[in-house]
């Protein structure tokens, strides 16, 4: 199965289906499931996104400690189901909210990757994460254990 590596608290937000997209620097021609992993390193630019609003809101609605979001793990299942170049500063023609506008950047030479049929992981699977799409191993118990969003 594909993955893909997120930095927190992105990751959790798309495994809540709070966060639809993704930027990115590089496209794919890939079209279907992949697993979202929650990378284990934290960039200081990501670091209190949690504690801003709406991240901070979405996840204590959820009763998630943001403070104690999960790492090196797999934390849903997902469908990728579009990915497109970002051509101006501000975002795609395709609809965005207040969290993606927050989360992501926009800008010419990047790439939003958009995510359907999210499926949370009930209890997150360790993995090691690496750039871009990479190949995991999903145990043969993982489709019983996820949620849909």
């Amino acid at each position: 199965m594909k993955a893909l590596t997120l930095i927190q608290p992105r990751a959790t937000l798309v495994a809540l289906g709070a966060l639809r997209v993704e930027t990115r620097p590089e496209g794919t021609d890939y079209r279907g499931e992949l697993a979202i992993h929650a990378a284990w390193t934290l960039p200081p630019f990501h670091q209190g996104l949690a504690e801003q609003e709406p991240a901070w809101s979405i996840l204590r609605s959820r009763s998630i400690d943001p403070y104690a979001l999960p790492r090196r793990r797999v934390v849903a299942l997902a469908e990728l189901v579009e990915v497109r170049a970002c051509t101006l500063r501000s975002p795609p023609h395709a609809p965005v909210d207040a969290l993606e506008r927050l989360l992501c950047e926009w800008r010419p030479g990047l790439y939003l990757w958009r995510f359907a049929n999210v499926r949370r992981v009930e209890e997150p699977i360790p993995a090691q994460g690496r750039p871009g799409l990479w190949e995991w191993r999903a145990p043969e118990w993982l489709r019983e254990r996820v949620q849909p969003k």
